[in-house]
């Protein structure tokens, strides 16, 4: 918290004086364990509840949020969160109240993270997220991969992207031996295309990808997550879409015909296969890492 927000709370808590931790240039930070003391058993915050939302901490107004930085720009990424949904949820977390908490993050220098993307990358995120407005009432989600892909490539071929894309769903329903699977699915189209943004900036393995891949990756997420959603009934999106993510989704990306061979095999067989295909390209690409470190060296 700031100076003016920790005046607050100890006239509030005169005990908190007792648990700050570390204190820098206009920051302080209290030490807490598991939970927030004032986190309460209905999950809601007890300083809202008393003394409103202003009263709150502007780290904890941002929260499920935290702020990045790429060169000299801030990049809103979000924490795993099972609160947060697409649609509804609490009303305070709108765009405008996130984009106005962001901004006291960074005026009170509380950058998290840095996102070590070169202008091109950076400028390519914006056009997506701009893009993502036009396919929101899409009835598929291969027309915005086969888009993501266009402008990475700058290839205006789109028919001829999306045969490609539909050449790699079918390789993975037929690795699931699945036969009606609705790829048109327009809830998860509109889910997965609002929240694209979030998880190219939210996930490690999504920023370490080439760019032209990543259009394919999350295709392989949406492709996951109409499985996953004959499963559930309740959706936290979020949470399940960074899990899936960063669990095994990505290991469709790397399937080749002759993963097939062990279709007939169960669904946990198969589901470590593709974690597998997944850790093997990441060893893949931290060793080429490391040889050019050493080559530059």
């Amino acid at each position: 918290m700031n100076a003016k927000e920790k005046k607050m709370l100890l006239q509030k808590y005169p005990y908190l004086r007792y648990f700050f931790t570390q204190e820098t240039k206009k920051m302080y930070w209290i030490s807490r364990h598991s939970a927030c003391w004032f986190l309460e058993s209905d999950g809601l915050c007890y300083i809202e509840k008393k003394y409103g939302y202003s009263s709150k901490p502007f780290i904890c107004r941002l929260d499920p949020f935290y702020i990045a930085k790429c060169a000299d720009e801030y990049v809103v990424i979000t924490k795993e969160c099972p609160k947060l949904y697409v649609d509804g949820g609490n009303k305070n977390v709108s765009h405008k109240r996130i984009l106005k908490n962001a901004q006291e993050a960074i005026d009170n220098d509380c950058i998290l993270e840095k996102i070590p993307w070169s202008g091109r990358r950076l400028n390519l995120e914006k056009k997506i997220l701009q893009g993502s407005k036009m396919f929101l009432d899409s009835s598929s989600y291969l027309d915005f991969s086969a888009y993501q892909i266009s402008i990475t490539t700058k290839n205006k071929n789109i028919a001829g992207i999306k045969l490609e894309l539909l050449e790699s769903v079918e390789l993975w329903k037929s690795f699931f031996n699945i036969d009606d699977l609705n790829i048109d699915d327009k809830i998860l189209t509109y889910e997965l295309t609002a929240i694209t943004s979030v998880i190219r900036t939210g996930s490690i393995d999504l920023r370490r990808m080439k760019e032209d891949k990543v259009p394919l990756a999350l295709l392989a997420l949406y492709f996951y997550m109409i499985l996953f959603s004959k499963t559930r009934k309740v959706k936290t999106y979020v949470k399940i879409y960074k899990k899936i993510l960063s669990d095994i989704s990505l290991g469709l990306l790397y399937l080749r015909k002759d993963d097939l061979n062990i279709k007939s095999r169960s669904i946990e067989a198969k589901l470590s296969h593709l974690h597998l295909l997944q850790k093997l390209h990441m060893r893949k690409l931290m060793r080429k890492a490391k040889k050019r470190k050493g080559s530059i060296d």
